[in-house]
């Protein structure tokens, strides 16, 4: 009896030590899974990596100028010259595209000073970081996508600060570039909305022929 209860309590504890085991590895395969090595988060890992690249590279630095001055200036003109100013289409198959064309910039030139019409929604701002980002990822090898994507990202909030900015005449006493941006682009919507379509760089205006005149 001693020996069968003896053996009974072996076969117990080591079931239950097998049994504490596969619960271990399942919370060792959960960590794995979701906090990278070491137990140290994947997001916290990705911003030191980030980080130190940022830090340790100046190509990543020259990376990330590149793409928001010169990727988000063209495509800001790009799409404000061909998308926000196309020719509007009288035939019906083009209606809801007029629609879309109206909400999305043929509004704010009908009231260019409505300040909630500055800046993109939402709706806008989100698919087209989201492109951008897939498009730096398909372009450029890991580790340098990321800064590709994160100066266009700078790029475009450069845009909807300086648009603001120029639209609500928010200057302090030095900002001499603000205002003459201001005066350009309150040019492009009061006297020739065929030219001035770059709001934070005139460079490609200066290139294509479409710098607004001057008086």
């Amino acid at each position: 009896t001693r020996v069968a209860s003896s053996s009974m309590a072996t076969t117990t504890a080591t079931t239950r030590d097998a049994s504490v085991g596969r619960a271990g590895a399942a919370v060792v395969r959960r960590r794995s899974a979701g906090d990278g090595e070491h137990g140290v988060p994947e997001s916290e890992r990705q911003i030191e990596r980030f980080w130190r690249l940022w830090t340790g590279s100046a190509n990543c630095r020259a990376l990330v100028t590149a793409s928001a001055r010169g990727a988000w200036p063209t495509f800001e003109y790009v799409i404000h010259r061909f998308v926000f100013h196309a020719k509007r289409r009288r035939e019906r198959r083009w209606a809801i595209w007029n629609q879309l064309h109206y909400l999305f910039h043929g509004c704010h030139h009908k009231h260019p000073q409505e300040l909630l019409r500055l800046v993109f929604p939402l709706t806008v701002s989100v698919p087209v970081g989201y492109a951008a980002a897939r498009a730096c990822s398909a372009v450029f090898a890991s580790g340098y996508a990321e800064f590709a994507a994160a100066g266009f990202q700078f790029g475009y909030l450069t845009y909807d600060m300086t648009h603001y900015a120029v639209h609500g005449n928010l200057f302090g006493l030095g900002d001499h570039a603000l205002k003459r941006r201001r005066v350009k682009h309150l040019r492009h919507h009061y006297d020739d909305h065929t030219s001035g379509f770059g709001v934070t760089s005139s460079a490609l205006d200066a290139v294509c022929g479409t710098l607004p005149r001057t008086h």
